[in-house]
């Protein structure tokens, strides 16, 4: 009888332990997902995580002028950004339309070889026409919702890509990534790119200049950047309140990686037209690949909110993680300065437990910097 009794007691005790240890390794492997159409809720985040950043790709930056008159335009001897480029890189421009009328805008190239034809694709993008953000752009650039463009262009020759018709008023602008190579090959080749937009298309060649950029104490940009595709790196991060947690500032001078996320602009316009050279400030236009490690150091079982949102006035948080996204588009579903949304919900985590967790977040059009990222304990 002491036998059975011992043998009762043992399968009892091994499956407790097996239940425990599925409880556990579930946790601790908690897998996080994404969250969608959340509050905004105020908070008041510690700043006390610094990481690491890395930018890669060429940015061609064009949001100075950001609204646009009839002065800007082709039609009177200007274009808005010339940069020379090569390889792989990415376009971003915003502006609006204040012309009057409606006006074409698109990205014209020019072929300086005199010998190689070129070939420039955009394997994905997305374009603005609208009175809101550009988060749908982003969401087509990110989900490759619409058919690749290749454009050939011969010797001394010109081609174009992403012409669109803006009406009188609305924000337009252009997100798409772009190689140029030498025809036949994946060599990496050498191209003009010019923003231009025109009301009459016989005068669309006509210009020949930079137009005024708007004051420097805007911040706002054109020219060409040292990156698009930004990588950010943080240490372990374990809050244990649920309120206001622990974040992180992107975007902005003094951030929390010392302004290395920040690509810095050339500006080739002479001063006379407003040289805009220096940092983005405000993360537009780049593609962020974010990955930190959140760990559960409170006593008991709980999952973990990872929010996002900005400290200098309204943001849109744009986030796709796992082919899923989730986004802001129009202009009064953002949050104000100091609220956050919540983005991503980390799974239950054991006492001592992580996860990792991984996403890309881009900041759209008519945000507001310092962004924000922060986790706190739910």
């Amino acid at each position: 009888m002491k036998s059975r009794l011992k043998f009762k007691k043992l399968i009892t005790t091994t499956a407790v332990a097996m239940m425990a240890f599925v409880a556990m390794t579930s946790s601790a492997f908690a897998a996080p997902t994404l969250l969608s159409n959340q509050s905004s809720v105020k908070r008041s985040p510690s700043f006390s995580l610094t990481g690491t950043a890395s930018l890669s790709g060429y940015l061609f930056y064009s949001q100075s002028p950001e609204t646009i008159d009839a002065t800007d335009l082709a039609d009177a001897g200007k274009w808005l950004n010339k940069n020379a480029v090569s390889g792989s890189g990415q376009v971003y421009t915003w502006h609006n339309n204040a012309a009057g009328a409606t006006i074409t805008n698109h990205i014209l190239i020019y072929n300086p070889s005199s010998t190689d034809t070129i070939v420039v694709t955009s394997s994905n993008y997305g374009t603005s026409n609208n009175t809101d953000t550009d988060s749908l752009a982003w969401k087509d650039y990110l989900t490759y919702g619409r058919a690749a463009k290749t454009v050939e262009i011969g010797p001394g020759n010109y081609g174009s890509l992403f012409s669109q018709s803006i009406v009188s008023g609305a924000n337009f602008g252009i997100v798409a990534r772009t190689n140029v190579t030498k025809k036949g090959t994946s060599t990496a080749a050498s191209a003009i790119f010019y923003d231009i937009a025109y009301k009459d298309p016989a005068k669309s060649g006509n210009a020949s200049a930079y137009a005024t950029a708007d004051p420097s104490s805007s911040l706002r940009k054109r020219g060409l950047g040292n990156g698009y595709y930004t990588t950010l790196r943080l240490p372990v991060i374990s809050p244990t309140e649920s309120t206001n947690g622990i974040a992180f500032k992107f975007g902005a001078t003094g951030d929390s990686f010392n302004g290395a996320d920040m690509p810095y602009i050339t500006d080739d316009a002479p001063s006379t037209a407003g040289n805009t050279s220096g940092n983005v400030a405000g993360s537009y236009g780049q593609q962020f690949d974010i990955s930190f490690v959140v760990q559960n150091t409170t006593s008991v079982a709980r999952s973990f909110r990872v929010y996002a949102g900005s400290i200098g006035g309204t943001s849109y948080p744009f986030t796709y993680m796992g082919g899923n996204m989730s986004y802001y588009p129009t202009y009064s579903s953002g949050a104000p300065g100091f609220y956050f949304k919540d983005i991503i919900d980390t799974g239950v985590l054991q006492p001592g437990a992580s996860t990792t967790v991984s996403f890309f977040y881009t900041v759209p059009a008519m945000s507001s910097a310092p962004n924000v990222i922060g986790v706190r304990a739910n």
